[in-house]
C-alpha cells in the first residue's frame, strides 16, 4: 500500500467518524460532475465530494483536511471558464449545494443574508417578490451560485450600471483552512474598522478560505425598461454611439452589448431565432435602458434617440420591441450566443475573457482581426461582450478540426500569448470577469509585477500555509 493510500485511509476514517457515511461520496458519476467546471480541456481526478449543510461542518471538514494535509477544491455552480473549480490533482471537493438557505429579507435596509449555495436566479426571483433585486445578472444565473459569484467577483450584463459583485457585498462568513469561522463586515453601508478583510476573499477564487454565507446589498428593481437592437457599420461607430448616449440622454443605461456579425449569424442559425434585419451589417448593439414608470416605448426618449442616431450616421438600422415578449426575444439573441457557439463547436471552443479601456476598443479589435487573419487563418474568431465596460469575449474554434483536442489546445496556447500581448499593449486586463483559475495562472506572471506577486503569495501562505485550498489556481508561484 502506497504512502498516499495509507494517508487517505487515516483521513477517511476521521471523516466517517466525525460525519457518518452519507457525508462523503466517491461514486464516479458524482466525481465527474463535481470535479470539473465549464472548462473542457481537463479530466477530473477528484477523490471524493462532501456536502456540508452548515458552517460548522465546513469548519470541521477543513480542520481534518489541514491535519492530514489533504487538498480541497471549493465548489459552487461550476459555471466558470478559467478552470477555477477543476479537481485534477487528487483533491477532495467541498460542494456548497446543500447550503442554500435564503434568510428573511430586510426591506427597510434593502439587504438579505444567504448561504453560499443559493442559485443566483433563485435569489433574484425571491427579491423580485419585494420589488428589489441583487443586480448581478449573468448568462449562467440558472446554475451559478452566490458563493461562486463572490469568489470570482462576477460581472455580467449590468456592470455598466451597477458595477461588479464586490459593490454589493456588505459582509461575509468565511471558513479558513484551519477551521476558523470568521464574520467579516456588518449589515451596514458605513463601517470603517480598519482594513476590510472581506475584500480579500471577493475574487480570491477559493484560495484563501471558503465563503459560506454573505450579507448582500439590494436595490430597487426598475419597473420599466426599454430595449434597443441597433445595427452599426463597425465597432468604432458603436463606441461613438455610447459616448453620444452619455452626452445627450438622461436615461440610465443598464446594458450596452456588442455582437459581431458572425455572432449574430451563428446564434440565429443554431437557436432558430429569426434574423432581425433584412440584411447583414458590420455589427450590432443590444442595449437596455431604465425608463420612468409611466413612460411608454412608442413615445419615449428612446424612439427620438434612435431617429437622431440614424440621421447622424451612427446607426444603420434599429429595432424597438414594443412588448415585454418582444423585448425578451431581442435580448435572447445576446443571451444565447454562448450556447449557440458550444452547440456549433461541440465544446471544442477556446475563450479569451479580456478587458480593454473603451477608448482603445476599436483599435484593439482592428489589430485583433489582423492578428487572426495573419497568424491564425485556419481558426474562426468570434467576439461579443459588454462594450459598455470594455469586456470582450473572444471565441476561437477550428472549423476543420477533426477531434484532435491536443492539437487544438496547442494552437490556443499560441493564441493566448498573442492576444495577451495585444491586450497589454492597449493597457487592458487578461482576465475581466471569469477569473484566473488554472488556465491563466502562468500567464499572470507576465502581466503582474514581481512585487504584486510576492504580496499575493504572502497572503496565500498566511491564510493557507500548506497550499491545500484550491491548489495550483489563481496565485502565481
Amino acid at each position: 500500500m502506497s504512502k498516499l493510500e495509507c494517508h487517505n485511509k487515516s483521513f477517511l476514517r476521521s471523516v466517517y467518524t466525525t460525519f457518518g457515511t452519507d457525508f462523503l461520496h466517491t461514486d464516479p458519476e458524482i466525481l465527474s460532475k463535481y470535479g470539473r467546471d465549464w472548462t473542457k480541456r481537463h479530466t477530473t481526478r477528484a477523490q471524493g465530494v462532501v456536502f456540508p449543510r452548515k458552517v460548522q461542518e465546513v469548519a470541521q471538514f477543513l480542520k481534518i483536511c489541514e491535519a492530514h494535509r489533504v487538498p480541497v477544491v471549493p465548489s459552487g455552480g461550476r459555471t466558470g471558464l478559467a478552470g477555477g473549480a477543476l479537481a485534477i490533482q487528487g483533491e477532495f471537493i467541498l460542494s456548497l449545494d446543500r447550503m442554500n438557505q435564503i434568510y428573511p429579507l430586510n426591506e427597510l435596509g434593502r439587504n438579505v443574508r444567504v448561504q453560499a449555495g443559493v442559485i443566483t436566479e433563485h435569489l433574484q426571483n425571491h427579491c423580485d417578490l419585494y420589488g428589489l433585486m441583487w443586480p448581478i445578472d449573468l448568462a449562467a444565473k440558472g446554475s451559478s451560485q452566490i458563493g461562486g459569484n463572490i469568489a470570482t467577483n462576477a460581472g455580467g450584463m449590468h456592470v455598466l450600471r451597477y458595477g461588479m459583485t464586490r459593490n454589493w457585498i456588505l459582509g461575509l462568513q468565511v471558513v479558513t483552512m484551519a477551521g476558523e469561522i470568521l464574520e467579516l463586515g456588518k449589515t451596514l453601508e458605513k463601517c470603517n474598522l480598519g482594513c476590510d478583510l472581506k475584500q480579500l476573499f471577493i475574487g480570491s477564487e477559493g484560495c484563501l478560505g471558503v465563503i459560506t454565507e454573505a450579507e448582500l446589498k439590494l436595490v430597487k428593481k426598475p419597473k420599466n425598461q426599454g430595449v434597443l437592437l441597433l445595427a452599426v457599420s463597425d465597432i468604432t461607430k458603436a463606441t461613438h454611439l455610447l459616448k453620444t448616449l452619455y452626452e445627450k440622454s438622461q436615461l440610465p443605461i443598464l446594458a450596452f452589448e456588442w455582437i459581431c456579425p458572425k455572432s449574430m449569424s451563428y446564434v440565429c442559425r443554431q437557436t432558430n431565432i429569426s434574423f432581425p434585419f433584412d440584411q447583414a451589417y458590420g455589427g450590432y448593439i443590444c442595449g437596455i435602458f431604465e425608463l420612468a414608470p409611466d413612460q411608454t416605448l412608442l413615445d419615449s426618449e428612446i424612439s427620438i434617440l434612435l431617429e437622431d442616431f440614424i440621421h447622424d450616421g451612427f446607426v444603420e438600422n434599429g429595432i424597438i420591441p414594443q412588448s415585454s415578449l418582444d423585448q425578451q426575444q431581442v435580448w435572447a439573441i445576446r443571451e444565447n450566443i454562448t450556447e449557440a457557439l458550444h452547440t456549433l463547436t461541440s465544446g471544442n471552443l477556446h475563450k479569451n475573457d479580456i478587458a480593454v479601456p473603451i477608448h482603445n476598443l476599436s483599435k484593439f479589435i482592428e489589430e485583433l482581426d489582423n492578428l487572426q487573419k495573419t497568424h491564425f487563418p485556419d481558426m474562426e474568431m468570434i467576439h461579443f461582450g459588454h462594450l459598455g465596460d470594455g469586456n470582450l469575449h473572444i471565441n476561437w474554434f477550428d472549423p476543420k478540426e477533426n477531434g484532435s483536442h491536443d492539437h487544438f489546445w496547442q494552437k490556443t496556447r499560441e493564441i493566448n500569448e498573442s492576444v495577451f500581448r495585444l491586450v497589454d499593449k492597449y493597457k487592458g486586463s487578461i482576465s475581466a470577469e471569469h477569473g484566473i483559475g488554472l488556465l491563466k495562472r502562468e500567464a499572470l506572471k507576465n502581466y503582474m509585477s514581481s512585487e504584486e506577486q510576492s504580496y499575493l503569495l504572502a497572503l496565500k501562505k498566511l491564510w493557507d500555509p500548506h497550499d491545500l485550498l484550491n491548489p495550483g489556481k489563481t496565485v502565481p508561484t
